[in-house]
Parts: C-alpha cells; structure tokens; sequence
C-alpha cells in the first residue's frame, strides 16, 4: 500500500512539474518558408488568392482527397472567400479558412480557425517580384491558448508543419511555372481583337 501512495504521489509531482513547464511556455508559434518561383508576383497572387485553386497545389488536400468535404462560401476569391472543411482523418479534421486581406498583388492572408483550439491562426503570403522572378514567402501564425500541455505543442510545430510548407511552396511552384503566362494571354487576347476589328473593317 505504501508503494502504491509513493507511485501516485510521484506521478502527481511529475504532472504538476510538466504543467509547471508548459505553463512557462509560449503559447504562440510561427512559422516561414520561401521559395522562388519564375513568374511574375500577379499570377502567383491570382492563384494563391483563390482557395478552389488552392486544391491543386495544398500539401494537405493530397493527405485525404477522397474523404475530406469542402464547401465553399462567399465571393470566388478575395477578401471573405471562405472554404469549411471536415474529415475524420485526424491529420486533416475539421475547420475552416477565410481570406481576410488581399493587396494584389504581393499579399493574400488567411484566418483559419481548427476545431479543439480556441483561437484562430493565421497564414499568410508575402510575394515580392524582380526581373520577371517572384520570391514567395508563407507564414504561419497561431496561439495555442492558455492550456500548457499544448505549449508544447509550440517547441514541435517548425519541425512538424514545416515540411509541408516545403512541400506546398514547391508544387505551387510547379504549378505556376507550368500556367500560361498571364501577360502573354492579355497580349494575345488583345491582338486577337485587333485582328477582328481590321477584318470587321
């Protein structure tokens, strides 16, 4: 019986030590990524500024594309797109994502909002162009809330999200770089109406 009261006893002071630490903890997280892409800022801008778009591209719409249910709600894209999303992987689960500020073309931000956390995160692109190249930057932000277990959480994020930042930033790449450049489709579409228009004469 006493052996028992010392394991209790100790596995009490070993919680109260961790909630101790986690309690000295931040409770905020951020993460960053870049990558260059060769295309000018305003396509990628048009793209990441989209969030139906964002299925091609999202590293975590390939994790459960089956079994994930989308809806989509407000304007196309801009300011108050927004994409709801639940799943019973628990990699993915449910929440939603809004876009809440877009300057085009070298900002898109996002307020994202995971069911379990009381406050929303928030993600952002930061797209700078020179000479025809655009570096792009997406960050990531959130509060984890006043529960310290989940502190923790804050010392593992760079190492657990951050490869599918990489990843991401890497297929929007592909994607870009692969799309019609949109400069060279308003010249063409503009040289197609001046054709019309010497025929029409």
């Amino acid at each position: 019986m006493k052996i028992v009261k010392i394991l209790i006893q100790t596995v009490v002071i070993l919680l109260l030590l961790v909630a101790l630490v986690g309690w000295l903890l931040p409770s905020e997280m951020a993460i960053s990524r870049k990558t260059n892409i060769d295309a000018p800022a305003s396509q990628i801008y048009e793209v990441v500024n989209n969030l139906k778009v964002s299925q091609e591209w999202s590293p975590w719409y390939k994790i459960d594309p089956d079994s994930t249910v989308y809806i989509f709600e407000g304007p196309e894209s801009g300011i108050g797109a927004k994409m709801s999303w639940t799943s019973n992987n628990p990699e993915i689960g449910n929440g939603s994502q809004k876009i809440i500020e877009s300057n085009k073309p070298t900002l898109v931000k996002y307020e994202m909002t995971f069911e379990g956390f009381e406050k929303p995160s928030y993600a952002s692109f930061i797209i700078v162009e020179s000479g025809g190249q655009s570096q792009v930057e997406w960050n990531y932000e959130g509060d984890v809330g006043v529960n310290p277990f989940y502190h923790y959480m804050t010392l593992m994020m760079d190492g657990m999200l951050g490869p599918y930042y990489e990843q991401g930033l890497q297929d929007l790449k592909t994607m870009v770089e692969n799309m019609p450049d949109i400069n060279e489709e308003s010249d063409m579409e503009m040289q197609t109406e001046m054709d019309s228009m010497t025929v029409n004469e």
